[in-house]
């Protein structure tokens, strides 16, 4: 993996805001136990929150870029990938390299594992995460409706070299995916959501605390100092799960109680909202969940 720049971070969330207090009797307890006060959700297709995250991000950049990895599991088309469908709309070159990843919530954190692998042959990357997961959503299923938003995010790399992935570490437990999963019935239509809490979180305490004490220790024996953690945000049970695990002097950066569980954007999403500065900083940050996978990463400056 070779070092690169985050050059800009947009988002953009369904258009309609949602207070959990409105969707369930007794949402007071649902929500002190997620964290999540608010959700975002939208009629229209996780193409089009892509697009304008991007169309944002790009009209502050004179940067046409040379490569998208488009991050998704809420693709509108079986095929092709919405890589095409955006490199279309957004009006990117024709040369421009496409991928596609099916990815949930370790997705970003997998996207840039990829760019730094790519960034010797294309200078500008634009990753895109986005999903619309509450279309998958059951209408009485609590587990699931009060923290799921439709959200996406847009980030720009370059290649210039400020920040490396000094340590990748990932975890699968592929025999416990049905723990999180939209299957399809007889007639090939998708069903609802599924999620296992109680599984999800073992598998978290299991896997990707260690994975994260592990990054913290590579710092540590390489005496780099350090103090943000970005995780997805779950939830506030996985969050302050995960804290309490780790401890430490570590600032564990939250939004989930005004965001909601975006999926493959939350970390862009998180480091928007505390107008974190990549370029100048070493910092962890770890995706998890379908899958079950995880991807955890210690990004450090390079000069």
């Amino acid at each position: 993996m070779l070092p690169f720049s985050i050059l800009g971070i947009e988002y953009s969330l369904g258009e309609n805001k949602i207070n959990i207090s409105s969707l369930f009797e007794n949402s007071e307890r649902v929500s002190s136990i997620t964290g999540i006060r608010e959700v975002y959700e939208t009629a229209k297709e996780a193409e089009d929150l892509a697009f304008f995250s991007a169309q944002k991000l790009l009209s502050k950049h004179n940067i046409d870029p040379d490569c998208l990895i488009y991050v998704t599991q809420s693709s509108k088309y079986e095929l092709p990938g919405s890589s095409v469908i955006l490199q279309e709309k957004l009006g990117l070159k024709k040369t421009c390299g496409l991928f596609d990843l099916n990815a949930g919530c370790s997705g970003f954190a997998q996207a840039l594992i990829l760019a730094s692998c790519l960034i010797s042959n294309f200078k500008n990357i634009l990753i895109i995460c986005s999903d619309t997961y509450r279309k998958k959503l059951a209408k009485n299923d609590r587990s699931t409706r009060a923290v799921f938003s439709d959200g996406a995010a847009s980030v720009l790399i370059n290649n210039d070299p400020k920040i490396i992935i000094d340590k990748a570490i990932s975890q699968s437990d592929g025999k416990s995916h049905h723990m999180l999963i939209q299957k399809r019935n007889e007639s090939n239509s998708n069903e609802n959501l599924h999620m296992s809490g109680r599984e999800l979180w073992n598998f978290t305490r299991l896997n990707v605390v260690p994975d994260i004490k592990n990054a913290i220790k590579n710092f540590e024996d390489k005496n780099i100092d350090f103090k943000d953690i970005f995780i997805h945000q779950a939830s506030k049970v996985v969050v302050d799960g995960i804290k309490s695990e780790v401890g430490g002097k570590y600032i564990f950066h939250e939004n989930y109680s005004n965001r909601g569980n975006t999926v493959s954007s939350t970390i862009p999403i998180l480091i928007k909202d505390k107008e974190y500065d990549c370029n100048n900083n070493n910092f962890i940050i770890s995706g998890f969940g379908v899958g079950l996978l995880s991807f955890t990463l210690a990004i450090k400056k390079f000069k």
